[in-house]
């Protein structure tokens, strides 16, 4: 017999549907019954029949549940290693700074998939390429910055600590720039304010209200060394030929200098609370008097000095009369409400008393101590005794309204009173303090010391440099 072919092989594919049946071929003679068989071994020497043709029957082809399962599984797992390793690509991507994210390309290794026996590469599977997708970076608006008003800071000034001096403010006189200059004497006037001599002349008062010309002297008078005021309002003025009472807009010579032998410098003029008046001869070093009032109206006499200079640069005489006594130079000139007489000695630079209701006796109150009242800048304490003060010059006195007197030192840059034996510093020449006006005096500065007064205010008015200031008391 003649082997039948084998069936050809079947292609591995899915499920095949049933081919419908074909239409069968007409039929034939019947062939004696037979068997067919087919040997493995080989054909057989036996001629085998003619064999009918085989009609090979349609039939399903299915591919084995366990081929489909290990096929879907290799398929997830494909899947799941892309999707793993799309996810280390982005975290790779994803760690770095952003500088490098170039596009990157995944290539997954071939597949091997096996079905119904046969084996078969399926391409390889090329990932898509991951692209980071760029990071938008919101632009960051800074809200404007509103500046707040500047405020300007005045400059600090650092204040200088207060120096020596009494706290009461002190201002100057409007008396014009150059007014402190011209003055060579200053007198308290009743009920505040000053007059004041000017070297041109000029008799000025000076208070509240403001400045008022009194009266000018002559020209041939020369410059007046002293004023006072008398308590009837006359004026009196110590000129280079004696002394002028000016009274009703009219000047009379009430001492006569060549007549009481007067040296040609004027010096200062008091008055007394009983009006008599008192003048300094410096050049001849006495004290005279002027009675004013009564049977002995119009007389001079000496209450100081004997025209004899002082013997020595130390006072001496304290305690005898002191018109038998030879004194320095009288340079300054003073009567206090008791009726005492306060002079400056210029040649030993003390202040000294003559006892005008008690037989004329001579005394020293202050300046021959040791204690300087300056030393390099320092002052001497506040409550030292009068009697142990030094002067460096003496240059002017007022008698101060409640009792002691004011004098002025411009050596030493001080004004100091002289209250019961005891010396305290009212003006001083501080350093580190302009002569600034307006502030407490122990706040600015003296610069040339002079003349000095103190009204009945308790206002102490005095000359400096090139003004006339007054310490509000």
């Amino acid at each position: 017999m003649v082997p039948q072919a084998a069936p050809p092989p079947v292609a591995p594919t899915a499920e095949v549907p049933a081919t419908p049946p074909a239409a069968a071929p007409p039929p034939a003679a019947a062939p004696p019954p037979a068997t067919a068989a087919v040997s493995r071994s080989g054909p057989s020497h036996a001629a085998p029949p003619a064999a009918a043709p085989t009609v090979l029957e349609p039939r399903t082809v299915r591919v084995h549940w366990t081929a489909r399962r290990r096929n879907a599984v290799l398929a997830l797992g494909g899947v799941l290693a892309l999707l793993a390793l799309t996810v280390v690509v982005i975290l790779a991507v994803g760690g770095d700074d952003g500088s490098d994210a170039d596009d990157a390309t995944s290539t997954l290794p071939p597949t091997a998939t096996s079905v119904a026996g046969t084996t078969a590469s399926s391409p390889a599977s090329t990932a898509a390429p991951t692209t980071v997708a760029p990071t938008t970076v919101a632009p960051t608006t800074a809200a404007p910055t509103t500046e707040a008003p500047t405020t300007t800071v005045a400059p600090t000034t650092t204040e200088a600590p207060a120096g020596r001096g009494v706290e009461a403010v002190v201002t100057a006189a409007g008396l014009g720039p150059a007014a402190g200059a011209e003055v060579t004497a200053l007198s308290p006037v009743p009920g505040g304010g000053v007059v004041l001599a000017t070297r041109r002349g000029e008799l000025v008062q000076v208070d509240a209200g403001g400045t008022t010309e009194l009266f000018v002297l002559r020209a041939a008078d020369g410059e007046p060394g002293g004023v006072a005021v008398g308590p009837d309002g006359v004026l009196y003025v110590s000129v280079g030929r004696g002394l002028l009472a000016v009274d009703g807009g009219a000047a009379t010579l009430v001492i006569d200098a060549a007549d009481e032998d007067m040296g040609p410098t004027p010096g200062h003029v008091a008055v007394a609370p009983d009006g008599d008046v008192y003048v300094a001869d410096v050049d001849t070093n006495r004290i005279l008097r002027l009675t004013t009032a009564g049977a002995d109206a119009g007389d001079v006499d000496v209450v100081a000095g004997t025209g004899q200079p002082a013997p020595s640069d130390e006072p001496t005489g304290d305690g005898e009369p002191a018109d038998e006594v030879a004194i320095g130079a009288p340079v300054g000139l003073t009567i206090d409400p008791d009726g005492t007489l306060w002079f400056l000695d210029g040649t030993t630079r003390t202040v000294r008393t003559v006892s005008l209701v008690d037989d004329g006796e001579l005394a020293t109150v202050s300046g021959a101590g040791d204690t300087p009242l300056e030393s390099a800048g320092t002052y001497a304490d506040d409550g030292t005794a009068a009697g142990d003060l030094a002067f460096g010059t003496v240059d002017g006195i007022a008698a101060r309204p409640g009792g002691g007197v004011y004098v002025t030192d411009a050596a030493s840059g001080a004004i100091v009173s002289l209250v019961d034996g005891i010396a305290t510093v009212v003006a001083a020449r501080n350093a580190g303090q302009s002569a600034a006006d307006g502030v407490p005096m122990n706040r600015s500065s003296v610069r040339a010391l002079g003349a000095v007064a103190a009204d009945d205010t308790g206002a102490v008015w005095f000359r400096d440099a090139t003004a006339v200031r007054v310490i509000d008391r």
